[in-house]
């Protein structure tokens, strides 16, 4: 099961927001494609949990509304190769929240990135850390 779910390139999404609804930052920053310490959007572990936490903090006051988000891949896009010579791919994702009788649906682009592989064989999957923009 394990092997499957770092296969899917929509594996780093449901990280990202569980990680979120659940408090955990270290998820949130592990589910995330950084580059090296030069790329652009580069952070800190350290640098990360310390905004997302000033950051998230109004959003996670309305816990209730995190606890109904659900998030789905609603298309995939195919493999390209990004400047850095890695794999990527743009998820078409829909996040919708219902709270308090209302409902709202969102679709956004993400990209992904393979970012290595585990066991030789299974890709690793991440967010491009420049789809962080589209969230934040």
């Amino acid at each position: 099961f394990l092997f499957i779910r770092e296969n899917d390139p929509m594996a780093p999404v449901d990280q990202f927001f569980n990680g979120l609804k659940n408090g955990k930052w270290e998820k949130v920053y592990d589910s995330v494609y950084w580059g090296d310490s030069d790329s652009a959007g580069w952070m800190s572990k350290d640098e990360f949990i310390g905004e997302i936490r000033d950051e998230a903090g109004d959003f996670l006051s309305m816990s209730g509304v995190l606890d109904s988000l659900k998030v789905r891949k609603v298309s995939e896009g195919e493999s390209y190769e990004g400047d850095d010579g890695l794999a990527r791919k743009r998820l078409t994702i829909e996040m919708s929240i219902s709270f308090m009788g209302m409902n709202e649906s969102q679709e956004m682009d993400m990209v992904v990135v393979k970012e290595g592989k585990k066991f030789l064989i299974i890709p690793v999957w991440k967010i491009d850390n420049e789809s962080m923009e589209e969230l934040f």
